[in-house]
């Protein structure tokens, strides 16, 4: 039996003609005797503006916004944490580690809502 995933969102891939992303990451480290732990946690953000390929994507409303506006991207990672701890008995080291994140696009929405032109 063959396994199977789901489909990408966006068949066709498309640039921007514009890009900017900024972020902020806070990270620390503990350490006394036998115990050690530590803990990440990054923000980031991502957006586009002014569709340069492959329009046959987007309706004429959405190429409108899209070229005044900048728009979150679909791979935008925003939130990022990981952290861990550790212990040392004996002649053994116990561990503990996590890793979370988000970021990828769950729905077909590529742009806000455009404004109802009358």
């Amino acid at each position: 039996m063959r396994g199977s995933s789901a489909a990408p969102i966006i068949l066709t891939p498309f640039n921007y003609r514009f890009g900017r992303i900024a972020g902020l990451e806070l990270t620390s480290n503990y350490d006394v005797k036998n115990f050690s732990a530590y803990g990440n946690v990054a923000l980031q953000t991502a957006d586009g503006k002014d569709v340069e390929s492959s329009q046959f994507n987007f309706t004429a409303q959405e190429l409108a916004y899209i070229a005044d506006n900048y728009i979150h991207l679909d791979h935008e990672e925003r939130v990022s944490a990981s952290g861990g701890v550790s212990y040392a008995w004996l002649a053994t080291r116990f561990n503990l580690d996590m890793i979370f994140g988000t970021g990828l696009r769950d729905n077909l929405q590529l742009v806000a809502p455009s404004p109802t032109v009358p």
